[in-house]
């Protein structure tokens, strides 16, 4: 059996209702209850239940059979929320002035960017400079 990830223990939750062995040490050890309500607490929908959850300590299987029954049947698409970028200043000033726009704007467009994308923005920038 490859080793579960969260993600699989919220599509057994959710999806199929799966039902999981916790006696099984693999099956045990792979569910970490922190990661399914961090993953779970990314759609507002569930965040007042999972922030009600956090303040309990459940056993993974309690845990995991709460969640199953309490939660619809349906597939949902969880976004993960990234850190967002550490530039220095001086980089959100070149982005900011390749938009045309102040620094306020200009940090949602830097998450949007790929890593290749910023770099040339900053390399035009710098070459105007």
């Amino acid at each position: 059996m490859a080793k579960l990830k969260p993600l699989d223990f919220i599509a057994g939750m959710m999806q199929n209702k799966t039902e999981f062995d916790f006696t099984n040490p693999e099956i045990y050890s792979a569910y970490d209850t922190h990661m399914i309500n961090r993953w779970l607490s990314m759609c507002d929908l569930y965040l007042p239940t999972i922030a009600q959850l956090n303040k309990r300590e459940l056993p993974k299987e309690t845990h995991y059979q709460f969640l199953k029954e309490l939660l619809p049947q349906k597939k949902v698409f969880f976004t993960y929320i990234k850190k967002p970028r550490d530039l220095t200043q001086e980089q959100k000033v070149m982005v900011a002035k390749h938009f045309r726009t102040n620094l306020k704007n200009a940090e949602p467009m830097i998450n949007l960017l790929s890593e290749e994308e910023l770099n040339k923005i900053i390399n035009i920038e710098k070459e105007i400079i």
